[in-house]
């Protein structure tokens, strides 16, 4: 009896150490590669998350072959080859999921972007990757972020004679004409979407849970990146127009407002994904009315404090507390960069200790805190 309970509990404890030892092996064979090359494996960290920084030693011949103990869970990440700055080596992005056995091939001399192959277990939703990358090279920050000026831009400069009076280094994309703006943005993802479908239908394998896992996170990416577009645009296009003197539009105003949270029900599951991170950091910017404020000329940054408590209650589980940190992260950037004052960044940790928040969150941002302030205690001293 004795010797059935102790093989029972020997059986569990393998099983709970095979549950944390979740690996991906990583082997394959690149041609024409110089002495002492490495494959560089790297995804950023971000709140809850530590990253992944690993490397794998390729031999003489391009052989390689390693096991990656740091992948608990479904991840994107970027391959780099160590010696080889050019573009076309350097942050491919892959695929991992916990116990995928990839094999890879390429050519470094001809670029890995134009030449990588995968094979083995995962080779499905890589090889998807590649393909994607090298199909749809639309970028969401063309037309989120302040752009220098481009082709794109010269007809509507050309209607638009007080635009000179603005810096062209720093002339937005968001000027675009509007329907051309909505057009491009839902017709690239609406591409994306389709041509996803499409593939996985063609090269489903049932019994892969990484296919319907990947599957699950393009369609949150699509929807979210979509979101975050038109999230911005309002915010960039009222500024800019207020400081040209030209009437503003809210042809987006109405479309964002349907992303608001009881719809969009926060998952965690979806965290790895960074669009979904973010959009739900920029939808607080929005009800705290640094979005809504800007479009009556007058803009309203709200305090950090302000921004603390709304998110606190508009979500729950470990998107509130990323969300949380993610505000917090930015009060200390203040703190550091305007000297602002400490008093609030020290109110604000000790209301997030108080939530109990995820503990490796929590351990990240107290970490932040600390160097925070080492950094302003060295700024007194000099």
């Amino acid at each position: 009896m004795m010797s059935k309970i102790l093989c029972f509990v020997m059986t569990l404890l393998s099983l709970n150490i095979y549950a944390q030892q979740r690996y991906v092996i990583i082997s394959g064979q690149f041609s024409n590669t110089k002495p002492g090359t490495f494959l560089i494996i790297d995804r950023d960290s971000y709140f809850g998350k530590e990253p992944i920084r690993d490397s794998i030693c390729l031999h003489d011949d391009g052989h390689f072959e390693d096991t990656l103990k740091t992948v608990h869970e479904a991840t994107l990440a970027r391959f780099s080859i160590s010696n080889e700055p050019a573009w076309q080596n350097t942050n491919i992005r892959s695929f991992l999921f916990p116990d995928y056995s990839l094999y890879m091939t390429g050519d470094v001399q001809k670029g890995l972007t134009n030449t990588l192959k995968y094979y083995n277990c995962g080779s499905i939703v890589n090889n998807y990757l590649l393909e994607r990358e090298k199909r749809f090279t639309f970028d969401i920050e063309d037309f989120t972020i302040i752009k220098p000026y481009n082709e794109r831009q010269k007809p509507f400069m050309k209607e638009n004679r007080r635009i000179q009076m603005y810096n062209l280094n720093y002339t937005q994309a968001v000027l675009l004409p509007e329907a051309s703006f909505d057009d491009s943005v839902f017709r690239y993802y609406d591409r994306r979407k389709e041509y996803a479908r499409s593939y996985f239908m063609e090269n489903i394998d049932p019994g892969d849970i990484s296919i319907r896992y990947f599957d699950m996170m393009e369609k949150v990416d699509c929807r979210f990146s979509k979101a975050l577009v038109l999230l911005k645009y309002p915010t960039q296009n009222a500024l800019i127009t207020h400081e040209l003197e030209m009437p503003w539009s809210d042809i987006n105003v109405h479309y964002y407002k349907q992303f608001e949270e009881k719809s969009l029900q926060p998952s965690d599951a979806c965290l790895p994904i960074q669009n979904y991170r973010n959009y739900f950091v920029q939808y607080i910017n929005l009800l705290s009315g640094d979005f809504v404020e800007i479009v009556n000329v007058n803009p309203k940054l709200a305090s950090f404090t302000e921004r603390f408590k709304i998110a606190l209650n508009t979500y729950e589980g470990k998107t509130r507390d990323l969300v949380l940190a993610s505000i917090l992260e930015d009060k200390f950037k203040d703190v550091i960069e305007y000297e602002d004052e400490n008093n609030e960044a020290e109110k604000l940790v000790e209301e997030f200790r108080k939530i109990k928040p995820d503990v490796v969150i929590l351990r990240q941002v107290e970490k932040l805190y600390t160097e925070t302030l080492d950094k302003i205690n060295l700024k007194a001293h000099k």
